[in-house]
């Protein structure tokens, strides 16, 4: 596992915290943090990463222009994108969905849930 890179966008210190307790907990240790979408697309642009773990709700550019933005070019078509958000009517979700992510969890999760749908995104590429 700690050769897959991560990425996750949060604009919360202390959600940011606990997403990368639990990736560093589970085994990766290449993760990168970015505060907002026009964060990691510039933090993209100069990596490689395996998944990446975005917030909806942040200031300067939120995570379903950030999806969009990134599903627009080929480069980045393959990335599987989970959303965490609290979000939570059935419309929000497809319309996370409809941006291009491959998952989504309604904070607040629990550690395990979070874990189970990384794995998965994780061992989908393969």
């Amino acid at each position: 596992m700690d050769n897959k890179k991560i990425l996750f966008v949060e604009d919360s210190p202390t959600i940011s915290r606990i997403i990368h307790d639990l990736l560093s907990k589970i085994g990766y240790k290449k993760i990168v943090h970015a505060e907002n979408g026009i964060d990691a697309l510039k933090k993209i642009k100069n990596n490689d990463f395996d998944l990446i773990i975005t917030d909806w709700n942040m200031p300067g550019m939120d995570g379903i222009e950030l999806v969009s933005n990134l599903r627009s070019s080929d480069a980045y078509k393959s990335i599987p994108i989970i959303m965490a958000s609290t979000n939570k009517t059935e419309s929000d979700i497809k319309k996370a969905f409809d941006s291009g992510i491959n998952d989504y969890i309604i904070k607040p999760f629990s550690n395990q849930k979070l874990a189970e749908k990384i794995l998965y995104q994780i061992n989908e590429q393969k």
